[in-house]
């Protein structure tokens, strides 16, 4: 008996007989959720060789267990740009991460000068403490991208 080199492999989730992938390696799974883990045996796969010009399918062997890969941020914005208040004021600044559907959309707000104004670390609440100029930022936990806010305070009236 010699030995027959696949041309392609199929996939198939466990227990159905139509493949969910088929083609040359590596396979494409769709429809799993992103950092998803799957268990081994949850797919097989099988060698595909056309002999005598016929298809034959290799027995179906287990995939071993692995994780899908997470959907990575790849920038942040803030609602505003520019925020004027007055001492004692507050507002709120409202982030953007993207891509809508990353996996870890977890951001933090910091203030380069608190003597100036501070902002809640996830709310995003602005209060105005003293008069001068100071930026807020944002921040990506995913890959540390950041978005800023000049925040202008005045006195109060």
């Amino acid at each position: 008996m010699s030995f027959i080199p696949p041309e392609k492999f199929r996939l198939y989730k466990k227990g159905e007989t139509n493949p969910v992938a088929e083609g040359v390696s590596p396979l494409a799974i769709t429809g799993i959720a992103a950092n998803t883990d799957v268990l081994a045996g949850d797919f097989t796969v099988t060698g595909v060789a056309t002999v005598d010009g016929v298809e034959k399918e290799s027995d179906h062997v287990d995939v071993p267990a692995f994780k899908t890969l997470p959907i990575v941020v790849t920038g942040i914005t803030l609602d505003k740009t520019e925020l004027a208040l007055k001492v004692g004021e507050t507002a709120t600044l409202t982030p953007t991460v993207m891509p809508e559907n990353a996996t870890n959309k977890a951001y933090r707000f910091s203030s380069e000068d608190a003597a100036i104004g501070t902002i809640t670390p996830v709310q995003g609440k602005v209060t105005g403490v003293s008069e001068g100029i100071t930026k807020l930022v944002g921040t990506t936990e995913d890959g540390n991208f950041t978005a800023e806010c000049t925040l202008t305070v005045s006195a109060a009236e």
